[in-house]
């Protein structure tokens, strides 16, 4: 098991009996604990520390996972989606004024050619004043993002305003759980590390609201981020939004921590999946049974080449089919479109038909045709009996037989069955009914023996 001396680890014990030890030492009295030896007592202590410590950080994982998708991500979404609404009166009536400016520019390219800068000027303040033309060139800028910048929808924005939701857990989550990233997620990692001496930053000379250059990482802000963390146009004073900073690299230390590109060690569900895989000295001893049950070679770089060479076939045959199919079309994006499809319209004499057959359909309630199928066999009446093993000695019981069926068959209760006034049907005689005679399971026997 555990030595007394030396140093404590649990490597080398299996996860099984460590599983064993964690759940004694979280259900058993201290009292039970002190009769085993100090080795004992140690490791059922170990194991349940570590146990603790496993349960503690799936937790705070799941609910950073939760608090992302819900509070951050999602609520975020939902209000650009509403200030995209509330934009979109103001863009477009600043939108009108600069296409009747635009108008007029293009107009002049078939003026003379001795035409002269500021007769242009003159035809466009005639049409749009200048004053108003920049005040509607700023209100453009300000609200639509740059032509290079990626559309994220503008919920990056919304979620760059949650700076006080997560800057209480930011400064710690790194300090107090141990992470660690591959090569896709290192650089990520090391700037989400990097924040508490950041946002510990103060300096007499610019608002809080900014930090330095040269306390971020540049080369984490990546897509439509660029437009929030440096500004648009680009800051020159060497500073940067630290809202949006902060933003950007939770909202890409999740999308990574969601990859298992970081991973913490000491988690279960948030750990390194490929810390599980053999290797070694355990991977040669299962090795060759291991590729013979799944039928692959030692050596991978056949198999990816002939996966490759798939691959490539699939990909040339559906090139070739969409070049001949008019109805799939890929944008400048890659995205592709696919036609929508006209629906088939009904014949005349389907409809005819359907409309035929719907008017032969009896329309009787389902009670009615209970009481209907009882009436076939009598002697189904007869098979039923009290619980006291006497015979039906209610008046009307068909009819109160009836009504329990229904609603048991539509799985529903006895209100809507009940009517006030009728003896068979009252809401105390139908319960009266279903507790005394033989209950729905018995039904299709008494059926088939009548």
């Amino acid at each position: 098991m555990f030595e007394s001396r030396g140093p404590r680890t649990a490597s080398a014990v299996p996860q099984r009996r460590l599983d064993e030890l964690a759940c004694y030492g979280l259900t058993a009295h201290s009292s039970q604990l002190k009769k085993h030896p100090a080795s004992r007592r140690l490791a059922t202590l170990l194991a349940t520390a570590q146990r603790l410590e496993t349960k503690t950080i799936d937790d705070t994982l799941e609910l950073l996972d939760l608090l992302m998708v819900t509070e951050l991500l999602g609520k975020a979404q939902r209000e650009a989606d509403k200030q995209k609404v509330v934009k979109h009166p103001r863009l477009a009536k600043a939108s009108a004024w600069l296409a009747q400016a635009v108008e007029v520019l293009l107009e002049a390219e078939g003026w003379s050619e001795d035409v002269r800068l500021f007769e242009v000027w003159e035809m466009i303040d005639a049409v749009v004043p200048l004053a108003q033309l920049r005040s509607r060139v700023a209100t453009v800028t300000g609200l639509v993002p740059p032509p290079d910048a990626e559309d994220d929808g503008g919920w990056r924005a919304q979620m760059a305003t949650k700076y006080a939701t997560v800057s209480g857990f930011v400064k710690l989550l790194t300090a107090v759980i141990a992470f660690e990233a591959n090569a896709e997620g290192r650089r990520v990692l090391a700037a989400m590390q990097a924040l508490p001496d950041a946002l510990a930053h103060r300096s007499r000379r610019h608002p809080v609201t900014v930090l330095p250059l040269r306390l971020i990482d540049p080369l984490v802000v990546t897509g439509p981020w660029k437009r929030l963390v440096f500004g648009h146009p680009a800051r020159t004073d060497g500073l940067v939004d630290r809202n949006a900073y902060v933003c950007c690299v939770l909202e890409q230390f999740h999308r990574h921590l969601k990859r298992r590109e970081i991973h913490a060690p000491a988690s279960s569900r948030w750990r390194d999946p490929d810390a599980q895989l053999l290797n070694g000295a355990a991977w040669a001893a299962v090795k060759d049974s291991v590729l013979t049950d799944l039928g692959l070679p030692e050596d991978p770089e056949v198999l990816l080449a002939e996966h490759a060479e798939r691959l490539d076939r699939a990909y040339r045959v559906v090139w070739a089919a969409l070049a001949a199919n008019t109805s799939v079309t890929i944008d400048d994006d890659g995205k592709i479109h696919v036609a929508s499809v006209k629906a088939i319209e009904e014949p005349p004499s389907l409809i005819d038909l359907r409309k035929r057959v719907e008017a032969m359909m009896p329309r009787v309630d389902i009670s009615e045709a209970v009481v209907e199928v009882l009436s076939w066999c009598p002697k189904f009446m007869e098979a039923f009996t009290s619980i006291a093993g006497t015979g039906p000695h209610l008046d009307d019981l068909d009819i109160s037989v009836a009504a329990c069926l229904t609603a048991q068959a539509l799985n529903i209760t006895y209100g809507p069955i009940a009517v006030k006034g009728v003896p068979a049907l009252e809401r105390h005689r139908l319960g009266y009914v279903d507790h005394t005679y033989p209950a729905r399971r018995q039904h299709t026997r008494e059926w088939r023996t009548s």
